[in-house]
């Protein structure tokens, strides 16, 4: 019995990431409207790739533990390198800016970037994307 009940938790927390990923990013908005990247600047540092990025809160609320994924694609979409960062500040009211900063080691194959953001407003996490060639 116990390995019944283990089974269905298991199956019932499965089905609320499935539903909390699935979620619309906020009411009223289309995803790429709630969190803007207002300015990024993507540079060689060395041996290194640096992004630098502002971003602004559009969701018309506070929301807070705003972390970011930095997906680095080639020209053909594909995966060369994800880094995860926190913004500062962490807490965002509407209107405010953040900041955030990724250094990975360069590479030539990097073509275009996409800004994966979590965070939570009114005890629900949500998410959107913002895509940005790094190349004019």
């Amino acid at each position: 019995m116990k390995g019944v009940n283990t089974a269905v938790t298991l199956g019932l927390a499965t089905a609320l990431a499935l539903a909390a990923a699935l979620l619309p990013p906020a009411p009223g908005l289309a995803a790429d409207e709630v969190i803007e990247v207002t300015q990024d600047r993507v540079y060689r540092e060395g041996v290194f790739l640096v992004v630098d990025a502002l971003v602004e809160n559009h969701t018309g609320a506070s929301i807070d533990g705003v972390e970011a994924t930095v997906v680095f694609l080639d020209f053909f979409d594909a995966l060369v390198r994800a880094e995860h960062t926190v913004l500062s500040p962490v807490t965002l009211a509407p209107g405010q800016t953040a900041s955030l900063r990724v250094a990975v080691p360069y590479s030539d194959a990097v073509r275009k970037l996409e800004y994966r953001f979590t965070w939570r407003q009114q005890g629900v996490q949500l998410q959107s994307s913002v895509r940005r060639d790094t190349r004019s």
